[in-house]
């Protein structure tokens, strides 16, 4: 049976496994059971932990934008209009 690689930021073989889980994570959409191994795993690998806080900011800063910004495609001249303005000036 081969060991898993092991670095001072982990067990990569535990860091590949939990990398996906960790966006799931950080999102808030990571069940329960999933949930704890992926802290347990992060809390002691510190590769994995900054990777956890970066993703975390990341989800933080999506969920902190306007859901919608009403109005601002629709203050934009369709090209159908802006082609009529210039043929018309012509």
């Amino acid at each position: 049976m081969s060991r898993a690689a092991s670095t001072p930021w982990g067990d990569l073989d535990e860091c590949q496994a939990i990398e996906d889980d960790l966006a799931c994570l950080a999102a808030g959409a990571l069940p329960a059971g999933e949930r704890a191994r992926a802290l347990a795993h992060a809390g002691s690998c510190p590769r994995c932990a900054a990777e956890l806080a970066a993703l975390a900011a990341t989800a933080d800063a999506l969920r902190r934008l306007p859901a919608e910004r009403p109005g601002v495609w629709t203050m934009q001249p369709s090209l159908q209009e802006r082609q009529k303005f210039f043929t018309k000036s012509s």
